[in-house]
């Protein structure tokens, strides 16, 4: 069964990033929104066992048992308007747009890398395609439709959002308490920068998922749960879908050898930057079992992804991350092959797994988490 949710804060959010934030090192915690979709999954499994735990869970163990099969399939904002994703990392804004709320962007330009430079021998560059300063598009949404315009034919002009003017920040300063005195601790004053996902004028920010679950029971059709640090209150509503409900964005007719593979999500690959069967130094090599050339990509800043491990009671180590808006320019040997790797792909994570988690989890870990959510469609730059 496939089910969509949407969470509405209720009040503040506040979401971590990966910057220390211990007693004697830094003083100021600094806020990331949206967060990793993992913290999504572990809402709605709190969530669940909220709501269902009259039958009793002896350990965490058989809490991870029992909802092994709990998947996320899509992770969006959503605003009056619609599905809002992060923008692919290959439009670019005028420098002079950059602060507006919308904001018109252009696709990178494919070229030949300059004489001299680090980038990887085999792979074109990309370059602007105006003749005036411009920025990256980081930090702001495309909605659905014109998600979908972009796999379909990406070499139009494209309206973003911008999505800090959709958030509300309010600072908070805060002390270390004593668990049984209340008293304050030395030095344990501390800033933080909460967010609330509103604008100033009251229209809300929430967050859609999809989510495929595989065992009996799920939430109440809707209800209340924590998200994010300080358990802060989000209000849900829940329904559910069919089993053969199409990707939230809908599949684009690929026309041609040349795929383009949009990240909705952070992807986590072996390699870095580079999914493990690629080759470093030719770009070739088979995804799905379909042969592939990589031709360029357009990547932002890694993510970086951390957390405590509750059964282990140690913290995770740190992982680097493919951000959301990723985009990979592929080549494929005839259109039936460029065809079926697109059927494939399309709506599914493409992430890889390591060796941070026990058997049980490593080989589904990240995928069940939402991470690395892949849409594809076309391009073309002749």
């Amino acid at each position: 069964m496939t089910s969509q949710i949407t969470l509405d804060a209720l009040d503040t959010l506040f979401f971590r990033d990966g910057k220390p934030f211990d007693r004697g090192a830094e003083t100021t915690g600094t806020v990331h929104f949206p967060p990793a979709p993992s913290v999504y999954h572990g809402a709605l499994r709190t969530a669940f066992f909220a709501q269902h735990a009259q039958g009793g869970f002896e350990s965490s163990q058989q809490v991870a048992r029992f909802t092994r099969d709990l998947e996320l399939r899509s992770v969006a904002l959503q605003l009056e308007e619609g599905l809002f994703f992060p923008a692919p990392a290959d439009l670019v804004v005028r420098k002079s747009d950059a602060k507006k709320n919308n904001a018109e962007s252009f696709v990178l330009n494919l070229s030949e890398p300059p004489a001299i430079s680090n980038f990887p021998d085999g792979l074109q560059t990309l370059s602007n395609p105006l003749e005036v300063p411009v920025v990256g598009s980081d930090g702001f949404l495309i909605d659905r439709i014109r998600l979908k315009q972009y796999l379909e034919s990406p070499r139009e002009a494209f309206r973003l959002r911008a999505l800090n003017q959709h958030l509300t920040p309010e600072p908070k300063v805060g002390i270390g308490l004593e668990l049984g005195s209340g008293a304050t601790r030395e030095g344990q004053l501390y800033f933080t920068r909460m967010i609330r996902p509103e604008n100033r004028r009251g229209e809300k920010l929430k967050i859609h998922l999809t989510y495929r679950k595989g065992w009996t029971g799920d939430l109440n059709p809707a209800g209340y749960l924590r998200l994010g640090g300080e358990g802060k209150i989000a209000r849900y509503e829940r329904r559910d879908e069919p089993e053969n409900h199409s990707s939230v964005v809908p599949p684009v007719s690929i026309t041609g050898t040349r795929l383009k593979v949009y990240l909705s999500t952070p992807c986590y690959f072996k390699k870095g930057w580079l999914p493990e069967f690629i080759d470093g130094k030719t770009f070739t090599g088979k995804w799905m079992d379909v042969p592939v050339r990589l031709v360029s990509t357009a990547i932002g800043r890694p993510a970086h992804l951390g957390g405590f491990d509750q059964q282990r009671n140690v913290p995770k180590p740190m992982r680097r991350l493919v951000p959301a808006g990723s985009v990979y320019y592929l080549e494929l040997n005839n259109p039936e092959d460029a065809r079926e790797l697109a059927a494939r792909m399309h709506g599914q994570s493409v992430t890889e797994e390591d060796t941070l988690h026990t058997k049980e989890v490593a080989e589904r870990y990240y995928r069940q988490r939402g991470f690395g959510i892949a849409y594809v469609g076309n391009w073309n730059h002749d």
